[in-house]
């Protein structure tokens, strides 16, 4: 049964867990020798096919993508759209709490995400006409994270052109900037790009912890940015979306603790599609090469 969203929650007292890097915490990974052979018949997969709803998730609300939107976003090379950003944003959130529930571990959860949706309705004109919306993105039984609890609030934009991730470091007063595309350009660079968005962003966060939270002190002032020099080369604005969930996994609020390249980017796309397909709440239609779980390594 859904539970109902609180209007507000108390916090008498911060407190920050310890991250998953520091518990040893590792996600589930599959054989992608396996999901390759997958997602080539995916690829090959009939027009008629497509058309059937693949994807189906209902919470917060339901969230629905055909065979067909999932193919253009995966089988070809394009910026991947808000919506299928928002479908990986539930299934990294599934696989945290997987990640947290197969090591037994008691901690809260360190990181909190926000679905790029976030970024529309706060942006928007008549704003107001999505509050209960971006309140479920805070709030509710169907998230494995308490936010006013977390050290990083995560959030993908792709309002500069192509995906790149922000992350507030709440206990640092940081706001990190990983960005794929401009991950070799100067600070002032990147700075011109992103700057007027986060500060606009940044705002619109605070207010709803405001709003959302009480008992917690409103301390937005005195947040610096920091920009970062990737070790990867700069990635193409249609790869971007692959190289955001990979530092979204594994950025520990310092440092990207693993890096990346085209081919781990590659391998992303397939086990990311792979994966939505079977994320515990997909309610969505599967063909049947789909219907068998990879063994877990």
């Amino acid at each position: 049964m859904t539970g109902v969203t609180p209007v507000k929650r108390h916090v008498a007292e911060r407190r920050v867990p310890p991250s998953p890097f520091d518990l040893n915490l590792n996600p589930r990974t599959k054989s992608i020798t396996f999901i390759e052979k997958m997602f080539q018949h995916f690829v090959e997969e009939e027009y008629t096919v497509l058309n059937r709803v693949w994807f189906r998730h209902d919470e917060p609300w339901t969230l629905s993508l055909t065979g067909r939107q999932l193919w253009v976003a995966f089988a070809k090379s394009v910026l991947i759209n808000t919506e299928t950003f928002d479908a990986i944003i539930r299934l990294l959130q599934e696989e945290d709490s997987m990640m947290y529930k197969d090591c037994c571990c008691e901690h809260q959860q360190w990181r909190h995400l926000l679905p790029p949706c976030f970024s529309d309705f706060v942006l928007a004109n008549g704003e107001g006409t999505y509050s209960e919306q971006i309140k479920e993105l805070f709030l509710g039984s169907h998230l494995g994270s308490n936010a006013e609890h977390c050290r990083l609030i995560m959030l993908p934009c792709a309002q500069a052109g192509h995906w790149s991730l922000y992350a507030w470091d709440v206990e640092k007063k940081r706001i990190h900037v990983l960005d794929p595309v401009l991950c070799q350009k100067t600070r002032e660079e990147q700075r011109a790009v992103h700057g007027d968005l986060i500060a606009s962003l940044h705002s619109k966060l605070f207010d709803y912890f405001s709003e959302l939270f009480s008992g917690l002190h409103d301390d937005r002032a005195g947040y610096k940015i920091t920009f970062y020099n990737l070790a990867h080369a700069p990635a193409l604005r249609e790869e971007s979306t692959f190289y955001v969930v990979h530092y979204i996994k594994w950025f520990d609020g310092e440092r990207l603790t693993f890096t990346i390249n085209e081919c781990k980017a590659k391998n992303a796309r397939m086990s990311i599609f792979y994966n939505l397909m079977q994320m515990a709440a997909n309610q969505g239609w599967k063909p049947k090469y789909l219907d068998v779980d990879v063994e877990t390594k």
